[in-house]
């Protein structure tokens, strides 16, 4: 009983940290590229800083997922969330006194690259804390707390960043890092030493070549499955990501208050489509739908410059709760997919692989839209078009492969 209780604590202290550090991120997160938008006037600057910053998350990751397995939990959880209030620290003693956007590109990146060690750590030690059904239970507050920050983080960053500019959003997030790492001390996290005679590099190369060699040689239906989501992100996820901030600050004039409001309406869109697929269960027969549903989303968000500023911001809050929406359940779908079609003991190395790949097709995309948003003034329904292209191929394509060929099992 009492280690029931114990582990029920350091869950609760895990949660409360999570919140503080999800929040802090959030609101740089939204607040950095949109600083960059608003000092540079460029879109193609946004978008290629946008796309810099996910670089490090690419390469950190899969060394991330190691880190889990075999560092103390608990203290790489501290020393994590102290460096990035220190980074943040160092960014506002060097702001207005060194280049700027060298500055941000930096700074975005060494925070992609302490995201990507920090949230497979945490992901990793649920399993230490929880067992059974307190370990489904636990997931789910882990993820419903991550929804619900960047529910509110952009809202909130949103009316700060409206009113006093980028220092006080800069301050606020060091005082939460710093908070959530103090908190982390009190935090008792089980620690097994491992007897591994390989290096890091070693195991983070020999895993990857298993994921490889199982995707596309022994499973190839894994192998498209990857390349339909890389669309996706490349073509849809990254649009959404570009196209917002530009077209409500910069085509429609309107506030950051609202940009903020918009962001947070994505992410309860995301809330929303989770939440629906746990009700509804949706079968992975029907995913093409959900593509069709991806598509027709869309469609609003790319008609919005067409009207005034009052309607086009409701079409764009309305498209872009339905896009969260829809993506959502078809990325629930496909992530179950691969759970059920991978060998236990490759599950994660596979996952890894996916997410890698995944994140690697959506800087491409955000490059490529803020260069065509730079120099298609005008032409802006047409850019946005070639999202809703997109997802009806992916949909066209995904039927094909996941009902045509009989793939589902």
């Amino acid at each position: 009983m009492k280690t029931k209780k114990r582990m029920s604590t350091n869950f609760s202290l895990v949660v409360v940290g999570q919140i503080i550090s999800l929040f802090g991120n959030g609101i740089l997160r939204f607040a950095l590229p949109l600083y960059i938008l608003q000092e540079t006037g460029s879109a193609a600057v946004f978008g290629m800083v946008s796309a810099l910053s996910f670089v490090p998350l690419v390469v950190v990751m899969p060394i991330g997922g190691i880190v889990a397995d075999y560092a103390k939990k608990r203290d790489m959880m501290v020393l994590l969330d102290f460096l990035t209030g220190l980074l943040m620290t160092v960014f506002l003693l060097l702001l207005g006194r060194v280049a700027q956007i060298p500055l941000l590109v930096v700074t975005l990146m060494l925070l992609y690259s302490i995201s990507g060690l920090y949230q497979p750590i945490v992901q990793a030690s649920m399993p230490v804390l929880l067992e059974g059904e307190m370990l489904v239970r636990g997931n789910a507050i882990i993820s419903s707390v991550s929804a619900l920050s960047n529910l509110l983080s952009p809202v909130i960053g949103g009316f700060l960043f409206g009113l006093y500019g980028i220092v006080p959003i800069v301050v606020v997030s060091v005082l939460c890092f710093v908070a959530s790492a103090v908190l982390e001390l009190f935090i008792k996290i089980p620690y097994h030493k491992h007897t591994e005679k390989q290096g890091i590099f070693s195991i983070v190369r020999s895993d990857l070549r298993v994921s490889l060699r199982f995707v596309f040689l022994e499973k190839k239906v894994l192998s498209k499955m990857i390349a339909t989501t890389c669309v996706i992100n490349a073509c849809v996820s990254a649009l959404i990501l570009i196209a917002l901030p530009i077209l409500i600050t910069e085509r429609l004039g309107l506030s950051t208050e609202l940009y903020g409001i918009a962001t947070g309406m994505m992410a309860f869109g995301s809330l929303f489509g989770g939440v629906l697929a746990g009700i509804c269960k949706p079968q992975i027969q029907t995913i093409h739908r959900w593509f069709w549903g991806l598509a027709v989303s869309l469609v609003p968000f790319a008609a919005a410059p067409l009207f005034a500023s009052g309607i086009s911001f409701a079409l764009i809050l309305v498209s872009v709760f339905a896009v969260m929406s829809t993506a959502t359940i078809s990325s629930i779908l496909l992530m179950t997919f691969v759970q059920n079609n991978t060998p236990e003991q490759s599950v994660g190395k596979v996952m890894a692989l996916l997410m890698t790949l995944s994140i690697c097709a959506q800087p491409i995309g955000q490059a490529f839209y803020g260069i065509a948003f730079s120099y298609g003034v005008g032409y802006e329904p047409w850019i946005l078009s070639v999202g809703v292209l997109a997802a009806m191929c992916m949909a066209v394509y995904i039927k094909h492969v996941f009902v045509a060929e009989g793939k589902v099992q």
